[in-house]
């Protein structure tokens, strides 16, 4: 089967969408699928529109887009409208000439289905207009939901939009028109549905992100031990004052094992502001950003790995660095709300546990966790920690797009329920 992925954020820019285009594209192609790939680059790195690369014997075509590199800073309301929109008037030159260079494509190679990955959501309308165009089946990609006012607080506070009814409507366009709608998590699902009024269950797919697979040659099992880390950036929806609560009630007490928080990533003036207000400077090391390479050591080397969601009463994310997580096969402290994808992975593979944004809770987790080496069953663990990796490996999330595209090529009844991974 022939695959077309249209997608803004692809290697060689390195941020978290772009690395998961490029895991689902390997899953596809091993998976025996042919695969082409449409991706944006920025203007700095690409002198031309039709330029070429491969990756895993998958050929990407490059369409560069513009970016705000400016250094003024956009205070006053006009100026950040003027910012808001030269950022539009430049999505959309990026938008027709992606459409230009997929048509083309589309009619070279002939696709059976089309796969369009936000964010942004540029990729889906170019998928909207070669819909229209061509009617080859469709499949829409939201790695988080989208427009951001759907979002619960405090992720809904964002960027200034020129036109947030027509993000809505735009949105309802695409969910209309696209064969099959993928995310992250089912609890996405309902946010659209909720919150755009299209019903979408029938044809809505929630598979998770693919991990990194992370190489233990070479690694250095000592130089993290001790540390509880959070890999990757630490943005203000997600500060948490229970954390730092909690790093100050455990203190040094768990007989010398635990050292502290290690934040490995970019972390926001907020949280670096809290620390030193409440005192925990000293079991709270910011290393800032490393390679990718030197991240996956220290996943793999410290005690225990951190991820921090927003406190909400229902989550309709799923990071992407809880499948990173899982592929460290270290156990996982998640400060999650009560209702969360990550909850659900941790209740039926084990793995970690699912905490609630409460300085006590937060704090007996810890001592659970690292005092277990010397209470746990070690067999059960390493068990559970392979059932959780297993479920965001490359195979296994590549055999659930796979059956995706194939109910959508082949026109298959619906299944009865959304069709999870961990169901």
């Amino acid at each position: 089967m022939r695959i077309l992925l249209i997608s803004k954020m692809f290697p060689p820019v390195n941020n978290a969408q772009s690395l998961q285009s490029a895991k689902v594209t390997q899953a596809l192609v091993h998976a025996g699928f042919d695969v082409k790939v449409i991706a944006g680059r920025r203007s700095s790195m690409s002198e031309r529109t039709d330029s070429y690369a491969s990756i895993d014997t998958c050929e990407v075509r490059y369409v560069p887009y513009n970016e705000d590199n400016s250094t003024t800073p956009w205070t006053s309301l006009p100026s950040k409208l003027w910012k808001r929109i030269v950022k539009e008037h430049n999505r959309f030159l990026w938008i027709r000439q992606a459409i230009g260079v997929a048509t083309k494509t589309i009619e070279q190679f002939r696709p059976h289905a089309i796969l369009t990955s936000s964010m942004p959501v540029d990729a889906h309308q170019v998928g909207l207009h070669l819909k229209h165009k061509f009617g080859i089946p469709w499949v829409a990609s939201f790695s988080d939901p989208w427009p951001y006012q759907l979002c619960p607080p405090p992720y809904n506070a964002g960027e200034i939009r020129i036109s947030p009814l027509w993000d809505m409507r735009l949105a309802r366009m695409i969910l209309t028109k696209c064969n099959a709608v993928h995310v992250t998590s089912k609890y996405c699902i309902e946010l659209f549905e909720k919150g755009i009024h299209v019903p979408i269950k029938g044809k809505a797919w929630s598979i998770p992100h693919i991990g990194s697979a992370i190489d233990k040659i070479g690694i250095d099992t000592g130089s993290s031990v001790g540390w509880l880390a959070h890999i990757g950036d630490l943005g203000p929806e997600r500060l948490c004052k229970e954390l730092l609560g909690a790093l100050k009630e455990v203190g040094l007490c768990i007989d010398g094992t635990f050292i502290g928080l290690l934040c490995v990533g970019t972390v926001c003036v907020e949280f670096e502001n809290m620390v030193k207000q409440m005192g925990v400077d000293n079991l709270v090391q910011i290393m800032g950003q490393v390679p990718p390479q030197r991240a996956a050591e220290i996943m793999r080397a410290a005690q225990a790995l951190l991820v921090v969601e927003a406190d909400m009463p229902i989550s309709p994310f799923l990071p992407s660095k809880f499948a990173d997580y899982a592929h460290a096969k270290r156990p996982i402290l998640a400060i999650t709300p009560p209702v969360s994808a990550i909850r659900d992975y941790l209740a039926k593979y084990g793995g970690g546990k699912a905490i609630s944004h409460n300085a006590s809770e937060i704090a007996a987790a810890i001592r659970s966790v690292f005092s277990e080496k010397r209470c746990f069953d070690k067999d059960v663990t390493l068990l559970r920690e392979e059932q959780l990796s297993s479920a965001f490996s490359s195979d296994v999330v590549g055999a659930t797009y796979e059956r995706m595209f194939r109910s959508v090529v082949e026109e298959l009844t619906p299944l009865p329920q959304c069709p999870e991974v961990f169901s």
